[in-house]
């Protein structure tokens, strides 16, 4: 790949990304509550409901899950499942928008014409999807660790492992995304589809997380969520060419 036409690609794609401004107040309300709102509640829980507070998160793990400690619950587990559910749902209108309404204006006749490949178009697509989500993204994380660092919930050494969730999460996303909307002939579909993927994620999530033992599980998760995200791009880039993407 060429990396000025990729970088041009990639300038064009962000902004064309920005403009619409439904997609990114929607990817970015939604994913508040669940990386935000939703961590931060459950943190006051903890921080204020002592003893008993602690009892009833004890009370709750999943099987095979043994960790005792509520704090430890939180940032190996209820984290861990936020994070990949938010990093998830994040940037997967922005997928679809990014191709699927390009294809519907019919100004990939215009990306044709250009002296462009397929790769490049798909790689400027993926790494505009994820320069916008990263920019919503990830300060709503920051927040959420850094109030944990303040409680004392979690410690210096779980930031590097919830970090690497997220991000993993956002990239198998993207990638996913991208090829099931390359597949959809229309918004509608392309939205089912990328909807679709969520639930067996989170399963696949929550398998890994019981299935691993100790803090190293969210890096295990982390690479699991990478493999998804390389299959999927490789699968789109083997499969997909002009006259598939234009159809």
């Amino acid at each position: 790949m060429r990396a000025r036409v990729l970088g041009d690609l990639v300038w064009k794609e962000t902004r064309q990304i920005g403009r619409n401004r439904m997609a990114m107040l929607t990817a970015a309300i939604l994913p508040f509550f669940i990386l935000v709102f939703l961590p931060v509640q459950l943190m006051a829980s903890l921080a204020l409901g002592g003893e008993r507070g602690l009892e009833q998160l004890r009370g709750a793990p999943l099987p095979g899950l043994a960790v005792a400690d509520p704090g430890e619950l939180l940032v190996q587990l209820v984290f861990p499942l936020l994070l990949v559910l938010g990093g998830l749902l994040l940037p997967s209108l922005m997928t679809t928008y990014a191709v699927v309404a390009e294809r519907e204006r019919r100004s990939l006749e215009l990306l044709v014409s250009l002296p462009v490949t397929v790769a490049e178009i798909l790689a400027a697509k993926l790494l505009a999807v994820l320069a916008v989500t990263f920019l919503i993204g990830v300060p709503y994380v920051a927040i959420v660790l850094t109030l944990a660092l303040v409680l004392g919930i979690a410690g210096p050494a779980a930031v590097p492992a919830l970090v690497t969730v997220f991000l993993a999460a956002v990239a198998c996303s993207t990638a996913i995304s991208l090829l099931l909307t390359l597949l959809a002939r229309d918004f509608r579909t392309a939205n089912n589809l990328t909807g679709l993927f969520v639930v067996p994620a989170l399963l696949l999530t929550v398998a890994t997380l019981t299935a691993v033992s100790g803090p190293g599980r969210t890096y295990v998760l982390a690479l699991v969520l990478l493999a998804l995200a390389g299959l999927a791009v490789f699968v789109a880039l083997r499969w997909i060419s002009f006259e598939r993407y234009l159809e």
